[in-house]
């Protein structure tokens, strides 16, 4: 396979017609040892189907290529991007599939189909230097297909390899306790379904243009264990647990208490769960015995569900006005994007590999 040789930057820019634009935020990554570096953090691609999240000018594209995968599907959506990624793919002795569309709303089943065997087993690896923007509905959305083997994830056999910012990174490895990086919703949802490993870090000085903020490299392992509750239901909890992350859990978890008889910190301590924690303190398995304890009450989780929808909405709604709220009461792992002052924290913002 005879892939072309990397433009320089200014090559770049006048072959695609475009410039990087500041109001864009776009970063390129051009360093093969960095983008190599990436793509060693999955191990051997070799027995792997590989999804890339946002191909950019291609030199993310070009090291999963020389990793050898079994078969390669880029999914861009900026149509600047697109002659380039084009240029790559042609030069690919067929194993490489550009798809022009939206890693947020493309179906993966039928993005899936052409490239997986029928017979099953295959191994599917998602790798992608992600926008700020979109990064923590992604990855929400990614969980969700490996915790119910759905889409790329049906074999029971994916993994992520994914960058965010660096604080973004680091909380979604965090332990229960941690008080510089505070767990999250995402953090107990990524931990409970996946075995998420921080990598290493991508220096700001490896982008151009440089942005503000390094970036963490992320590898996520289906978790080994089925867990008793459902993602969605998980979620629900979550998402109520860290509602209001600096109060104590009986604030949040009131509901729990209702026809039981009981006060709310009786009924923690039974399921042995510390009833004046803060969410950030719990581990992994306290919050499972509290979701499943909520399971087990439908009128529960259809009010914390119809709390958690309707928060949902009013947050899209705030941010569809320019307001920095989006999220910002559970303190989900998109927040942290608004707080580090960077370029790429933009809505319209996309780092590039």
């Amino acid at each position: 396979m005879g892939l072309p040789p990397m433009p320089t930057v200014p090559q770049l820019l006048r072959s695609l017609r475009v410039s990087a634009l500041k109001k864009l935020s776009q970063n390129f990554l051009l360093d093969t040892n960095v983008t190599d570096r990436f793509v060693r953090v999955a191990g051997s691609l070799s027995d792997a189907h590989v999804v890339e999240v946002g191909g950019g000018p291609g030199s993310l594209t070009r090291s999963i290529l020389k990793a050898r995968p079994l078969s390669l599907t880029v999914i861009e959506k900026d149509t600047r991007m697109l002659p380039f990624l084009e240029m790559v793919a042609e030069a690919s002795d067929g194993r490489m599939r550009l798809v022009h569309g939206d890693a947020l709303s493309v179906n993966y089943t039928d993005l899936m189909k052409p490239v997986l065997p029928s017979s099953g087993g295959h191994r599917v690896v998602v790798i992608g230097n992600l926008p700020f923007n979109i990064a923590t509905p992604l990855l929400h959305k990614y969980v969700r297909m490996i915790a119910t083997k759905s889409e790329l994830a049906e074999s029971g056999n994916a993994e992520l390899v994914l960058a965010f910012q660096k604080e973004v990174a680091q909380r979604i490895v965090a332990l229960p306790g941690d008080k510089k990086l505070r767990r999250s919703r995402v953090s107990v949802l990524a931990q409970a379904f996946c075995e998420p490993t921080y990598a290493y870090e991508i220096p700001r000085t490896a982008f151009t243009p440089c942005p503000k903020v390094d970036v963490g490299v992320v590898h996520f392992r289906k978790a080994k264990a089925e867990l008793p509750v459902s993602y969605d239901d998980l979620e629900v909890v979550a998402r109520t647990l860290f509602r209001e992350p600096r109060k104590q859990i009986s604030n949040n978890l009131r509901l729990l208490a209702e026809n039981t008889g009981k006060d709310i910190q009786t009924v923690l301590q039974s399921i042995g769960v510390n009833p004046t924690a803060r969410p950030q303190m719990l581990s992994g398995e306290e919050i499972l015995r509290v979701a499943q304890l909520a399971v087990s009450s439908p009128s529960v989780m259809q009010a914390w569900s119809a709390s958690s929808s309707t928060r949902s909405k009013h947050s899209k709604d705030d941010s569809s006005s320019g307001s920095d709220n989006s999220n910002s009461n559970d303190e989900d792992d998109s927040r942290s994007s608004s707080l580090s002052d960077s370029p790429n924290a933009t809505t319209s913002g996309r780092r590039r590999a």
